[in-house]
């Protein structure tokens, strides 16, 4: 439990520390604040003997077409007989972005990552 309390706070400060440091970028770069998206989840499993949580959230940026994004994901799993799991992942992407018609937009992303699982004992 301590490690997914020290695992938020550091996704945390990262989220914010980026968020700060995309406000502050020179504008001769042509790189700006895009979007950033935040979602938890709950789920139960099993008849309700098990069940969890998991927190996504992406930071990206955009320039001219390009779009460059941040996302870190964390998830714990309880259960009340067995073993319980929990994972870490940090991904960095690139991807365009696809107007269909004026307030229609898709993005197409690709990257690499880093998945951390745990299986409690």
């Amino acid at each position: 439990m301590k490690t997914l309390k020290r695992t938020l706070i550091l996704i945390l400060i990262f989220i914010i520390g980026m968020t700060s440091y995309s406000q502050n970028i020179d504008e001769e770069n042509n790189l700006s604040f895009h979007s950033f998206s935040f979602a938890p989840e709950i789920f139960f499993m099993d008849d309700f003997y098990t069940g969890g949580f998991s927190l996504s959230s992406e930071l990206s940026w955009n320039s001219k077409k390009n779009i460059f994004t941040l996302s870190a994901s964390i998830g714990e799993e309880f259960v009340l007989w067995g073993n319980a799991d929990n994972f870490q992942q940090l991904n960095v992407l690139y991807g365009r972005e696809f107007k269909l018609n004026n307030w229609f937009f898709i993005d197409a992303h690709t990257g690499v990552g880093i998945l951390f699982y745990n299986m409690v004992i």
